[in-house]
């Protein structure tokens, strides 16, 4: 048996539709299950930050955006495979009218990605950490921009915020504490 410690969320859509289309599992419904069990799967769906908590159990492999591994600074697993799903950047953005120059604040939900990507165009900012719709903070003068994950830009388009600088790519990871026999067979499924 193979525990699958699941992110909930757009990963967990997007890994559960892989495993029905890889005839790994099933078509199950899976909107309020926070346990899925099979013959040789149970999959725990839970929030991004517990997935690490929950590898300590034998036979156990996590489904997690590499953001979280890297702003929580997860070093003590093995990544076993990209899965290329949820794919999307870290981006700084700003209201049209703003120079990069005159950047001096921006919130952000990651605070230690974000002095990264400042560091690597040189830019001194304060960090202010803010959880939610970070869109809002530029437009009423809070901040004077976002470091913030983005796929399409539709949602800074939407709250009339430009892109101006795009960061590291983000995309889903396969990871685990310790590789078995029956997580190298599911891995090579998944591929």
């Amino acid at each position: 048996m193979v525990n699958i410690v699941l992110s909930k969320g757009r990963i967990e859509k997007t890994f559960i539709k892989r495993l029905i289309d890889k005839k790994i599992i099933n078509e199950i419904d899976y909107n309020r299950e926070l346990v899925i069990k099979t013959e040789n799967l149970e999959i725990w769906i839970v929030n991004s930050k517990d997935v690490f908590s929950l590898l300590e159990k034998d036979s156990s492999i996590g489904i997690v955006g590499s953001d979280v591994i890297e702003e929580f600074n997860q070093d003590n697993y093995v990544e076993l495979l990209d899965l290329n799903s949820g794919i999307c950047s870290f981006s700084l953005a700003a209201t049209p009218k703003t120079k990069l120059e005159d950047i001096k604040t921006v919130a952000t939900k990651y605070p230690k990605i974000a002095k990264k990507c400042l560091e690597e165009i040189k830019l001194k900012c304060e960090i202010i950490k803010k959880n939610g719709s970070l869109e809002l903070y530029p437009r009423i003068g809070y901040v004077d921009g976002i470091i913030d994950l983005v796929q399409t830009g539709d949602t800074l388009k939407a709250n009339g915020l430009v892109e101006l600088k795009k960061f590291e790519k983000v995309s889903t990871k396969v990871i685990t504490k310790k590789e078995n026999q029956e997580i190298k067979k599911l891995i090579n499924k998944l591929k």
